[in-house]
């Protein structure tokens, strides 16, 4: 097991040097906050609604913020973020949540949460993908907007999600089979109207 040391001050837990509380708490202000609009993203994809998924990172921080101290210092905070993240969904949101797919929200009042993802939906001029993205299971959306927006790795993935890696591999297949069904069929009603 590496080395548990804050890369910015360079100290270890314990040690002559420890991180105090105000430090600590400076700390993940600006680290774990810097991934904010990730978050929202995310949970815009899990939630389908925008208050919802203001609440969902709101609770995602308040217990990112009670797990920090225990945080290992060179451990990837935007997975361990995102784990916070999709249990608290697992265990709150998802479960009082209709299983009917919701469509995605409409981001034209400015709001200032926008990730690159939205931005680049908002510029394309057709609204498919958006309504397709939304009509995905919750499972199969999170899936999929970790692997092609965040970037994660299948292994990761079923980190955050504490899903096996072939159950994640299986979704993200689905996933994406099931998107392009969706964006197949209104490409198709849309060359024949």
């Amino acid at each position: 097991m590496s080395t548990l040391t804050d890369r910015s001050t360079g100290r270890q837990p314990g040690g002559e040097g420890e991180e105090s509380p105000a430090e600590r708490d400076a700390r993940f202000e600006r680290d774990a906050l810097a991934h904010l609009n990730r978050l929202y993203a995310a949970g815009l994809r899990m939630t389908g609604s925008r208050a919802e998924a203001e609440d969902l990172v709101q609770e995602t921080y308040l217990r990112a913020y009670r797990l920090f101290p225990r945080l290992s210092c060179d451990a990837d905070l935007a997975a361990f973020l995102f784990r916070v993240q999709n249990n608290v969904w697992r265990n709150s949101y998802r479960s009082a949540r209709p299983t009917s797919a919701a469509p995605l929200p409409d981001f034209s009042d400015g709001q200032y949460w926008r990730s690159s993802e939205v931005e680049a939906l908002e510029r394309m001029t057709d609204e498919a993908v958006t309504t397709a993205l939304g009509a995905l299971a919750p499972e199969l959306r999170v899936v999929l907007y970790f692997a092609d927006v965040e970037g994660y790795s299948y292994q990761e993935i079923a980190d955050i999600t504490d899903t096996p890696r072939g159950i994640v591999m299986t979704r993200l297949f689905q996933a994406r089979r099931r998107l392009r069904t969706l964006l197949t069929n209104h490409a198709l009603r849309r060359a024949c109207a």
